[in-house]
């Protein structure tokens, strides 16, 4: 007898992924939708062979030295974060609140080369709260530029489909 394997999930590894995210993610509206905090700032300009870049410059000691962007988590939604960044001193984190997601996103130390740092993490609750882009250690003193951040949520195209009488309605499977 010849079995016949039939996927009934689209995407059943959740490698696909939504619509970005994040606001003038690529800084092509230079600095729109992109807050400065503490002693912290941004300008956007042509920088190690690349134009629309924002070069950030944390220039203080404290935990709120950072530039934000708001953005609206989903409790239990996975994300895949993806970052474009040439760390010219000191180094590089991209995360968000604990209350909102568990872990710093990623982070790097290694300067003088672009490099794209890419995570997933997953929001342990809904709301609105920040995406930050600062210097890895509290205390620490950066320059980074950044290309791009993106965010964009796993498996927003998961589907599934009905196969010979066997159908998933959203609450389990059924065989007709």
């Amino acid at each position: 007898s010849v079995k016949e394997v039939i996927n009934l999930v689209s995407n059943p590894n959740f490698t696909d992924t939504g619509s970005e995210l994040v606001d003038n993610n690529d800084f092509s509206n230079s600095t729109t939708d992109w807050s400065a905090n503490g002693s912290s700032t941004i300008s956007v300009g042509t920088h190690e062979g690349r134009s629309d870049v924002a070069d950030i410059n944390i220039t203080g000691t404290s935990t709120a030295d950072r530039i934000e962007q708001s953005f609206t988590y989903v409790d239990g939604a996975s994300y895949k974060v993806t970052v474009e960044v040439y760390v010219v001193s000191g180094s590089f984190r991209i995360d968000s609140r604990d209350t909102f997601v568990t872990s710093d996103f990623i982070s790097t130390t290694t300067t003088g080369e672009w490099q794209t740092l890419t995570a997933y993490i997953t929001a342990i609750q809904s709301g609105t709260d920040v995406i930050w882009l600062r210097s890895n250690s509290p205390g620490e003193v950066s320059q980074f530029y950044v290309d791009s951040v993106s965010v964009k949520e796993l498996g927003a195209d998961w589907g599934v489909s009905a196969v010979g009488g066997i159908s998933f309605n959203g609450s389990g499977l059924s065989l007709d």
